[in-house]
């Protein structure tokens, strides 16, 4: 029987390819690194005039990140205009409002079926597979950054910290699309797991990311596991990661700190993330209300020692100051409640554990990532329509 391709899943996938650069491309081509960063916009003004032709109308969503992203060029144009990296301003800013408009138009709007969208990603896994055979110790990209030739080792999607939003939503995509049609695709389940771990021996350094990835595959096996069918359960569950995360990076007990580096094959510092939390508090506390803005990474490594903040809540805290931090925090609750407001639903279940991986995660990194930022916005629409969509929003 042939395989029927819809719209919305041909638009799914050639939007999402500009947001999937391989990481090694930036850091052997600068030219095909803007490339792809002005594809990302121009994907993004795709999505706009669809969104206008289909008049679809503006939500809650809308408006939060419009918020968001008003509040980071709010907060970068009142500090020094020197500082501000307007490019990775623009880019950003352009990240998010393209990932509101991808979950809105391809997957509610257009319906498209989550496993065609996926093909791209897997390929990328598979190929960086092949990267990793055929150069185990990485292929080593040099550049200056502060007067100093530095040296890092890539793979086909970059540096081990890479690789995590590409494996997390591959499988987030994969449950999503299991849920909707079940047939024939246990196996599509397995491999795609398998690749999963096979990527994960690439960045097994990279300790964080694999125990949230080891972590979503376990749930990709046992979310008809009795305890994670209860909302007691799953909330626990998400409370108590974001426990560890306040514990490990805010209070930094030195138990609690010592037990968690253990279990994840690092030192009592976190491999000097300690003293950066602790400084990018500091400066978050000059500037606490609308942050510092997106500062050019040189003003960044004076600041807080370091090109980012290494935590998500910290990350979005120094960027966007509590503005930002109460917009980020209300998409996160509202997702929470969603969650455990539809638990007896699978799809529901599994977002809310899915949460729990990128709790893990969130604890020494923190970046803004169009997949991780779909994931999100995608868990703001439950029930999600993409499953059963309403009349007059339709598959098409």
């Amino acid at each position: 029987m042939p395989v029927k391709i819809k719209t919305g899943d041909i638009l799914g996938v050639a939007l999402l390819i500009p947001f999937l650069k391989p990481g090694l491309l930036g850091a052997v081509s600068p030219l095909l690194d803007k490339i792809f960063d002005i594809s990302k916009i121009v994907s993004m003004l795709i999505l706009i005039l669809i969104f206008l032709a289909k008049r679809l109308t503006l939500d809650k969503m809308f408006f939060i990140v419009v918020a968001w992203c008003f509040s980071m060029i709010l907060s970068s144009v009142c500090n020094d205009l020197r500082s501000i990296d307007w490019w990775t301003l623009i880019k950003t800013v352009a990240m998010l409002i393209a990932t509101y408009l991808y979950i809105r138009v391809i997957f509610l709007y257009y319906g498209a079926d989550y496993m065609k969208v996926l093909i791209p990603i897997e390929m990328l896994l598979i190929v960086n597979i092949i990267s990793w055979i055929l150069f185990p110790e990485g292929m080593a990209s040099t550049h200056w950054f502060n007067g100093v030739l530095y040296s890092r080792k890539n793979w086909l999607l970059g540096t081990k910290n890479s690789y995590f939003p590409f494996l997390f939503f591959a499988l987030v995509l994969l449950k999503l699309g299991i849920y909707r049609d079940n047939k024939k695709r246990g196996i599509h389940q397995a491999v795609l797991c398998l690749i999963c771990i096979i990527n994960i021996l690439c960045i097994s350094k990279s300790a964080t990311g694999t125990i949230a990835i080891l972590l979503m595959v376990v749930i990709c096996y046992l979310d008809g596991f009795p305890l994670f069918r209860n909302k007691a359960g799953i909330t626990a569950l998400i409370l108590g990661s974001f426990a560890i995360c306040i514990a490990v990076v805010f209070l930094q007990i030195p138990w609690i700190l010592e037990h968690v580096a253990k279990i994840m094959g690092k030192s009592s510092t976190f491999t000097g993330r300690t003293e950066i939390w602790s400084r990018t508090l500091l400066a978050s506390a000059e500037r606490p209300i609308l942050g510092w803005g997106v500062e050019k990474l040189l003003i960044q490594t004076v600041l807080i020692g370091t090109t980012g903040a290494h935590n998500k809540i910290l990350y979005v805290l120094f960027e966007s100051g509590i503005v930002g931090l109460t917009l980020f925090a209300y998409v996160y609750l509202s997702v929470t409640k969603k969650v455990l407001q539809e638990v007896h639903r699978r799809e529901a279940r599994f977002i809310g554990l899915a949460f729990v991986a990128l709790n893990i995660f969130w604890i020494a990194e923190g970046y803004h990532d169009f997949l991780i930022s779909a994931f999100l916005i995608q868990g703001f629409y439950l029930p999600n329509r993409s499953f059963n969509p309403p009349k007059g929003e339709h598959a098409r």
